[in-house]
């Protein structure tokens, strides 16, 4: 589940670790109207940012915005909650919502031209007496792949890759098996990236290409989204606060807008990031940003030249900070 608790982790380099400091060229915050917290979780490349919020009788509901404009999303089944974790180019998003009695465990979802499909992997418990039940929908491609996790009768978490309602498990050869595995981002290559709970109960970040894993670190970690580029967003956390991350080209920016609690969920192939931040009052709310991260690629990424992670006016931005 794309929760504040979920985002509170320790990330370190992938491969060859270096380390630096993301800056806000432009961050905007993103307070769905109303609400009592707002949490943003994916942005597409029109610009399109997912989340969901809580209202003031503390329900939960999903949300899309563009320049401005949300749009509530809301699963007809859903009893106790809609959550959307991600958007594609398309439009069509992936999330999870809860249809029944607190503790039965919520069902994945696809959301296209009006019409909710239910995503619910095999072997997926709903009604386990042992721990947490459920199936998530985490994130989509262009493709229409799906990425997520579920909990089998056992209490046991499994990644999975849905295409066109073929399922692949996605399990960590490093992940101990009594806890497991999620997947949390994919991108138009398919390469997959997540995090796995280890023997010592540390979360490890991964990415995963054409079923070859590799750590992002051996501390404490989540990756929650990569874009078309390979760059990834996710979430840090030393112990006191955690700070989003991205990573691109063996380098690792971290950053902490505005506050001591901030994650990173989601990035699109502009290089525009969303996620959360908690202010000094405890409330959370989504945000928009670009960074200053992005400099001159090397040779062998020219492509990235195009894209990078500056992308300075890709947004409309209600408030701009300069993170310094």
């Amino acid at each position: 589940m794309k929760s504040i608790t979920l985002y509170l982790l320790l990330i370190a380099g992938l491969v060859a670790r270096h380390e630096g400091s993301a800056h806000a060229a432009t961050f905007t915050t993103i307070d769905y109207p109303g609400a009592l917290g707002t949490i943003a979780t994916g942005i597409n490349n029109e610009g399109t940012v997912v989340g969901f919020y809580f209202d003031s009788s503390g329900g939960a509901n999903g949300f899309a915005e563009n320049s401005g404009v949300f749009s509530k999303i809301a699963a007809p089944s859903a009893l106790n909650g809609t959550f959307v974790t991600g958007i594609n180019d398309a439009g069509t998003m992936v999330g999870y919502y809860y249809a029944g009695a607190p503790g039965s465990g919520p069902y994945g979802f696809v959301y296209s031209a009006g019409i909710f499909t239910t995503i619910d992997p095999p072997g997926a418990a709903h009604a386990a007496s042992n721990g947490v039940v459920g199936s998530w929908a985490e994130g989509i491609n262009n493709n229409g792949a799906i990425v997520g996790y579920y909990y089998d009768s056992n209490g046991i978490r499994h990644g999975f890759a849905d295409s066109t309602g073929n399922y692949t498990t996605i399990d960590s050869p490093n992940a101990n098996p009594n806890v497991g595995t999620i997947a949390r981002g994919i991108n138009n290559s398919g390469t997959i990236v997540g995090n796995y709970t280890d023997n010592s109960a540390n979360s490890i970040g991964f990415v995963d290409i054409s079923g070859t894993f590799s750590n992002i670190d051996d501390g404490w970690s989540i990756a929650s989204g990569i874009n078309n580029y390979g760059v990834i967003i996710g979430t840090s956390y030393n112990g006191a606060f955690s700070s989003g991350f991205i990573y691109q080209d063996g380098v690792f920016n971290q950053f902490n807008y505005l506050h001591d609690v901030s994650s990173g969920n989601g990035i699109n192939d502009a290089g525009t990031i969303v996620g959360q931040y908690i202010d000094s009052q405890g409330i959370v709310h989504g945000y928009v940003a670009t960074t200053d991260t992005a400099s001159a690629p090397e040779p062998a990424s020219l492509a990235l030249l195009c894209v990078g992670l500056f992308g300075l006016g890709a947004i409309p931005c209600r408030r701009s900070i300069t993170n310094s």
